[in-house]
C-alpha cells in the first residue's frame, strides 16, 4: 500500500495440495485506484494500475494515458497532470468543505469511471509522536491526536523513516585505480556515515467511536527491536495523518483483515472488497479502490541513540596489512583478487579490501573488507537528507 493502498492480493493454500482459485480476472485486469484527495495546501497524487492474475510474474501494470479530474457538486472541476508509473497529480485544491467531490477517470481506451460524491473530512493536527521504551525489548513509536469538535473519529496514518548509521571502521585513505596508488580520502568521498530509509506497509487505522471524546492516545505506528540499526546513531520518522469517512474506514478494515490476518484456521476468511468507484461505461466491471477527501497532516521527529542501545557492528575479519607491491594494489582494492598473501594472516583474502590508514609499523596499508569499511554496502547512501539535523 502506498497511500490509501487499495490492492488486495489473496493467496489461499490447501492443507493437502495447492489450490488455484478460479478468479474472473478480465484480460486487461481490474482498474486499481490508489490515493487520497488532499483538501489542504499540499498536492494530491492518484495512482492508476491494473490487477494481474496470481500466476502472472508482472509486479505492477500501470494505467497510462488516462484523464483524471476532480469534480465538485457545485460544478467545479480540477484537472490533474499525468506523470510516470500511472501517477496523476493535482496541485493544491481550494476545496469548499460544504460541498462534496468525486473523482472522474477516462482511460486511454475510452472507458469512464467515477467515484461516489464524498464529503471533506476534517483532519486535526498531529499532537505529538512519542518514543515509548518497553523494557529491554525495544521501543514503540506512537502517535497522538485529538479533535475538540469530536467530528473526525476515523483516522489513518502512514510514515517514512530515515536513520543514520556508521560502518565498522573509518577509512581516511582511498585507492586511485588510475594511478594504482593510495591517496588521502577527500571529505566528499567519506564512506563511514550513511543514511537509509523505509516506508510503512501496514494498514494503520483507528477509530475513537467507542470513546466519549475524539482522542487518539499512543497509537503504535512501529516497533524498533532492541539493538536495531535504526537507533544506532540517529533516527527520524515523518508521519502522515488522514481523516476518513466511516465507509472508507470499514473498507480499509476489511482490507486489513484480508491482507494481514490470514495464516491460521482461526483467522477470518477473505472477504469481497467493495469500494466507492464504479465503471460508468460498464457497471458490471469491478473496480478496486476507495476515494477519500481530507487534508493531510504531517509531523517529523528525531531521536538520538539511547545510552544503553546494544547495537554493535564489527568486522568478521581482523585488519590486514596490504603490501605496497608495484601493480599489486589494483588487485587488492579494485578486483578483490590478491596476487600475494597479506603480511599478517595465514591465508589469502577473499573479497575486495579498502585501505583504512598507513601502516604505522612499516610499509603497506592497514585495510579491511569493503563491507566493514564502506557503509553503502549495507544499503544506505552517503548523501545526507536535506531535512537532517
Amino acid at each position: 500500500m502506498r497511500r490509501f493502498g487499495i490492492i488486495c492480493c489473496i493467496c489461499i493454500a490447501g492443507c493437502v495440495k495447492p489450490y488455484s482459485p478460479h478468479l474472473n480476472n478480465p484480460p486487461t485486469g481490474y482498474l486499481v485506484v490508489e490515493g487520497n484527495i488532499n483538501a489542504g495546501a499540499g498536492p494530491s497524487t492518484i495512482i492508476l494500475s491494473r490487477s494481474v492474475p496470481l500466476t502472472d510474474t508482472a509486479s505492477e501494470v500501470f494505467e497510462e494515458g488516462a484523464t483524471v479530474a476532480l469534480e465538485g457538486s457545485d460544478g467545479t472541476t480540477y484537472a490533474s497532470a499525468p506523470g510516470a508509473n500511472g501517477t496523476y497529480t493535482f496541485g493544491a485544491l481550494p476545496l469548499d468543505t460544504t460541498k462534496t467531490y468525486r473523482l472522474d477517470i477516462h482511460t486511454a481506451g475510452d472507458v469512464e469511471y467515477q467515484s461516489d460524491y464524498v464529503h471533506v473530512i476534517p483532519n486535526p493536527p498531529i499532537d505529538s509522536i512519542s518514543i515509548m521504551y518497553k523494557g529491554t525489548d525495544g521501543v514503540y513509536v506512537n502517535v497522538n491526536t485529538h479533535n475538540p469538535s469530536d467530528n473526525t473519529r476515523y483516522y489513518q496514518w502512514s510514515y517514512s523513516e530515515t536513520w543514520e548509521y556508521n560502518s565498522a571502521e573509518y577509512s581516511s585513505m582511498e585507492f586511485d585505480p588510475v594511478t594504482d596508488t593510495v591517496i588521502v580520502r577527500p571529505p566528499g568521498n567519506q564512506i563511514f556515515t550513511c543514511w537509509k530509509g523505509d516506508s510503512s506497509t501496514d494498514i494503520l487505522i483507528y477509530t475513537s467511536t467507542k470513546l466519549s471524546h475524539d482522542v487518539v492516545s499512543e497509537f503504535p505506528l512501529t516497533f524498533i527491536a532492541e539493538g536495531d540499526q535504526r537507533l544506532s546513531v540517529e533516527y527520524s520518522i515523518n508521519v502522515h495523518q488522514y481523516a476518513l469517512s466511516a465507509d472508507c474506514y470499514n473498507y480499509l478494515l476489511l482490507m486489513q483483515s484480508n491482507t494481514e490476518n490470514l495464516g491460521s484456521i482461526f483467522d477470518p476468511l477473505p472477504s469481497n472488497l467493495k469500494g466507492n468507484i464504479h465503471c460508468v461505461s460498464d457497471p458490471s466491471q469491478t473496480v478496486v479502490g476507495f476515494v477519500n477527501v481530507s487534508s493531510e497532516q504531517t509531523l517529523r521527529i528525531f531521536a538520538r541513540r539511547p545510552p544503553y542501545w546494544p547495537y554493535i557492528f564489527t568486522c568478521p575479519e581482523p585488519d590486514t596489512i596490504v603490501p605496497s607491491v608495484p601493480k599489486g594494489l589494483y588487485t587488492w582494492f579494485f578486483t578483490g583478487i590478491a596476487p600475494v598473501p597479506p603480511i599478517n594472516t595465514d591465508h589469502p583474502p577473499m573479497g575486495i579490501y579498502v585501505p583504512i590508514e598507513m601502516n604505522p609499523m612499516g610499509p603497506g596499508w592497514v585495510s579491511n573488507l569493503i563491507e566493514c569499511v564502506d557503509c553503502r554496502q549495507l544499503g544506505g547512501t552517503t548523501t545526507q537528507p536535506w531535512f537532517w539535523q
